[in-house]
């Protein structure tokens, strides 16, 4: 009875002291980069082609594998000579929290050309939310605005993750930009509940609110990347995903979408014992990393043309770089 009691009691205690240590944590490691860029870059006076990747890392934070290694460091320094012929690069799940794993990684591509970088901003102290985002832009040529919002509805795991979008004003030549948007939406594990999906369609929403916003009376190149967790299969979320990123005087595609109305995996591709896919994830391949163009009623996009990159590796005690493949996407400008 008395054990009862002590649990009664110290039990919410121990809860709050281990959430403020974990709030101290992500302080502490966290360092948000939120501010736009001074121009220190030499511009062309026109640029005709962008190349951009989307990948999900799958740098976890240690409190999500413990007693796995999962070769994070590793993993990252790898990454890095596979990234230099990009003109910008969108990342999920390049977690600071507790490591510092994306912190050298930032600075380690800076001296790749990727001077320019935003992420999401600080996780609030006053909120549930203990882990960044794991969302951020690198790019070769200038960040000249930047905005970001942070979802207010997330539940699982996620719940405890600031996820949220990331927007960049990309500054690609004395007289042109590009506006960027990077996310990571609400997971479903082991099975695709009706709140993932309704949490998953309130944040499509603020996503629609930022780009609409920003966007606003400019009909420059649009993209959005990241992971959806919206499998290309489920036709129904899928649609109204479709539906709910329509913006005024843009027309948005799935770059990835063939014209037979076919989609490549992006996930699980492989599920032998050296791939990094989780347990729920294996045998289960699924489509639901994106690159989208936003093609305005005055478009500047003159084509794209989009593939999955699955980012191999050989001679390693895993088989890819991460659990998800890359997605890139060239883009000829008029």
């Amino acid at each position: 009875m008395v054990s009862v009691i002590l649990l009664a009691v110290l039990g919410p205690v121990i809860f709050c002291l281990l959430f403020c240590i974990l709030k101290l944590i992500q302080f502490l490691s966290f360092k948000p980069l939120t501010k736009s860029y001074e121009i220190q870059t030499e511009l062309p006076d026109e640029k005709k082609t962008l190349k951009m990747l989307q990948y999900n890392v799958f740098w976890r934070p240690w409190l999500l594998h413990l007693g796995t290694i999962e070769h994070v460091r590793e993993r990252a320094r790898l990454l890095v000579e596979r990234l230099v012929d990009y003109d910008f690069v969108c990342l999920n799940e390049s977690f600071h929290f507790g490591s510092d794993v994306a912190n050298e990684f930032m600075e380690t591509m800076k001296t790749k050309g990727f001077k320019y970088i935003v992420t999401s901003r600080r996780v609030p102290i006053l909120s549930k939310f203990v882990i960044d985002s794991g969302v951020m832009i690198l790019s070769k040529y200038p960040i000249v605005d930047t905005d970001s919002v942070t979802y207010s509805d997330g539940c699982n795991y996620d719940g405890f993750a600031a996820k949220g979008c990331v927007y960049a004003k990309i500054q690609i030549s004395k007289k042109q930009h590009i506006n960027v948007f990077a996310t990571h939406l609400q997971a479903s594990y082991t099975v695709v509940t009706e709140k993932d999906y309704n949490v998953r369609a309130n944040q499509i929403k603020d996503i629609h609110s930022l780009m609409s916003w920003r966007t606003t009376g400019d009909n420059s190149p649009t993209f959005l990347l990241g992971d959806m967790n919206i499998d290309f299969d489920r036709k129904r979320e899928y649609s109204n995903m479709m539906e709910s990123l329509d913006i005024p005087n843009f027309k948005v595609v799935d770059t990835l979408r063939t014209e037979e109305g076919t989609r490549p995996i992006t996930i699980a591709v492989n599920s032998d014992e050296a791939s990094l896919t989780l347990k729920y994830d294996k045998n289960q391949p699924k489509s639901i990393d994106y690159i989208f163009v936003f093609e305005h009623d005055q478009s500047l996009i003159k084509s794209y043309t989009a593939k999955v990159e699955p980012m191999p590796v050989q001679g390693k005690p895993y088989d890819q770089l991460s659990d998800h493949c890359a997605v890139s996407c060239n883009v000829e400008l008029k």
